[in-house]
Order: C-alpha cells, then structure tokens, then sequence
C-alpha cells in the first residue's frame, strides 16, 4: 500500500473515532437533561422546538429523547406563555413577544398587557439602571419614548462599562501574579531535571547469527530505571505548569481584548 494511501486511511479513521467520541459525550450529557423543562423554557422564551440548537444536537447524536416529556413541557410553556401577566413581565424587562403562538381572540389584550409593561421599561429612571446592570437596548422602546430613554441609558451604559474595564484589569493582574507563580515551578522543575545524575545500566544479551551460526554479545547502555522514572515524572510535571500558563495567558488574552473592545464603546458614548 502507496504512502499516500495509507496516509488517507489514518486520516478517515481519526475523523471517524473523534466523530464517534464526540457523539457518546453529547449523548452522554443529553441524557442528563430534563426535557419537559427544557420545552417549558423554549416555549417561555417564544420559540420553536425546532428552533432550539440544544435539541438539534442531540437529535443528530441519536440521544433517545422523551418526545411525550418534551411535548406535555413544550404544551405547557405555550399556555403559560400567552397568558397576560407573560406578556405584561416580558414588556417590563425588554424581551420580545411572539403573539403567533397565542389565540388570535387573546392577541389584542395580549399587545396591551405587553405595551404596558414596555412603559415602565422605557422610563427614563429604568434606563439607568437596566444599562447600569450591563442590560443591553436594542430599540425596544417607542420612537415617542426613546428621545428620554436614551440619553439615561448611556450614562448608566457608561458607568457599567467603567466598571468592567476596572474588574476586567483587576483580574489581568491577578492573572499575572499566578503566571509568574507557576513560571517560577516550571524553573524548579527544569532546575531539578537538569541536576538528575547520568548514571546509565549496562546490559548485556547473545543473540543468534544465523549467518555466522555464533552466538554473538550485544551490549545495550540505557538509564537508571529509577532515574528514568524522576524524569518522567518531573517532564510530566513540567508540561502541566506550562499547559496552566497557556491556559492563564489565553485567559489574559481574552480579558484585555473585552477591555479594548469596552474602551471603544466607551469612547463612542462619550
């Protein structure tokens, strides 16, 4: 068999066994999920099932899924959904309302109810404090009500912002300090593998010649097994510190890439 071919025969069964290992996780965690409850939260939220992302990937692992759970919770939600106070909490906080899955009869109380909560979200008082909360306004409001509501929602957006770019810099700090903590163990542990004595076994075996048909000597030098197993264990050891730094510096990344980002925004609210 070519080279190449083999090569392709490696590649498909490594897709294969990660597709397979990927798939008996998400099965794994699927059936850990409570699906009368999740169709009540997707009803609640206006949507589909057929919307729902988490339903979809468990459907494509083949989890064995509870249809009549998920269909007496889906039910359930969409009652509870087009009811009025619903309808009057989901103005109050901002959200949308998807009046399709309601009664057409009920619709008209239903916007009313809706209309009335939205007021009291697009107060300018409110405003403040939603933005302040890190809340995030994406035209909700009347176009009567937004020439109050906004100037209140960027102050208060402001000050939220302020405060994350603060915590955000805090933890970039903290951060540093447990870098430099495992930098200074991963120092230790090159100091202490470099200081491991060479001392070596010499081993000595006959092997059969046919050609010569003699026994000849072969002499095999290898490392203390017992210092051998110090080196293991301190390598090991060593790309565990170094895997934490990684892991803290990707943290750090991330961090300071939301501050200029916030810094921005920040900026253009100005």
């Amino acid at each position: 068999m070519s080279s190449k071919k083999s090569k392709l025969l490696f590649l498909s069964f490594f897709l294969m066994s990660s597709t397979s290992c990927m798939s008996y996780f998400t099965r794994k965690n699927c059936e850990k999920v409570n699906w009368f409850q999740h169709a009540y939260d997707i009803a609640m939220n206006g949507k589909r099932l057929e919307e729902d992302g988490r339903l979809k990937e468990c459907q494509k692992a083949e989890t064995e899924i509870n249809s009549g759970e998920l269909d007496r919770g889906f039910k359930l939600g969409m009652e509870n959904y087009c009811k009025l106070d619903t309808a009057l909490n989901k103005g109050a906080s901002g959200e949308g309302f998807n009046y399709e899955f309601c009664d057409s009869n009920i619709v008209p109380k239903l916007k009313a109810r809706y209309f009335e909560g939205l007021k009291k979200f697009c107060a300018p008082d409110y405003a403040y404090l939603f933005a302040s909360r890190g809340g995030i306004y994406n035209n909700q409001c009347p176009k009567d009500m937004e020439s109050a509501y906004v100037p209140r929602y960027r102050k208060g957006r402001q000050v939220y912002l302020k405060n994350q770019i603060a915590s955000n810099e805090a933890q970039v700090a903290g951060i540093d300090s447990e870098i430099r903590v495992h930098q200074g163990r991963a120092m230790q542990i090159t100091q202490l593998i470099s200081n491991l004595p060479r001392t070596s076994v010499v081993s000595k075996t006959k092997q059969y010649d046919a050609a010569t048909k003699s026994y000849k000597e072969q002499t095999a030098v290898t490392e203390d097994p017992e210092v051998k197993r110090k080196r293991d264990d301190l390598e090991y050891q060593l790309r565990q510190v170094n895997t934490d730094i990684n892991s803290k510096q990707d943290e750090q990344r991330k961090l300071r890439e939301d501050i200029h980002n916030m810094r921005g925004e920040l900026e253009g609210l100005n």
